[in-house]
Formats: C-alpha cells, structure tokens, sequence
C-alpha cells in the first residue's frame, strides 16, 4: 500500500518534469523566433510605407502584407509557449478526503 503512494508521486513528478522540458523546448523552438518575427514584422510594414523606398507600387502592397503575415504568425509563436506552460504546470485540483468522514448526500 507504501508503494503505491510513491509510484503516484513519482509520476506526478516525472508529469512536471516533461512539462518543463516541453516549456523550454518550444520557448527556444517557437518563443524565441517568434520575438524575432515581432521585430521584423513593423519593419517590414514601415520599411514599405518610407518615402525613398525603391519598391514599385504593386510591391509595397506585398511587402505591408508580407509584414502582416509575419506578425500573425510571430503572435501565435510567442503564445504557445505560454499555452503549454500553463497546461502542463498547473497543479490539478485535488480534494483530500479522510477514509473516516461519511460522504455528503446532495439534497434533491
């Protein structure tokens, strides 16, 4: 019966530890390129709207689009770290019971 307490917190720990893992994977594999693409998005985006620019006219509409794209998808890198960190490291909601209190009836 000793065993099986410690078989349960050991998966519980080894649950946090691939959760940890997971968060700082995708932070480097997703979040960090994501920060680059927020900063490479406006300039995509301003750098089509510059007076001196040598783009054609059709093209500055590509590149403020291009911009956007990049800024939609740089968004999305940037939460899924986020995402998963709180999926995997919140701790679940456990109500401890005592073997001896009686359990509550509801009241229909």
């Amino acid at each position: 019966m000793g065993d099986m307490g410690r078989s349960e917190v050991k998966a519980g720990m080894d649950k946090r530890t691939i959760g940890l893992i997971s968060v700082v994977v995708t932070t480097i594999l997703c979040g960090l390129p994501g920060l680059a693409g927020l900063c490479i998005g406006p300039l995509a985006i301003l750098g089509a709207n510059l007076p001196d620019n040598t783009l054609d006219p059709g093209d500055t509409g590509l590149a403020i689009g291009g911009g956007i794209f990049i800024l939609v998808v740089s968004v999305l890198f940037v939460a899924l770290p986020v995402v998963i960190g709180l999926l995997t490291l919140k701790s679940p909601k456990t109500k401890d019971l005592d073997s001896n209190e009686p359990i509550p009836l509801d009241d229909f």
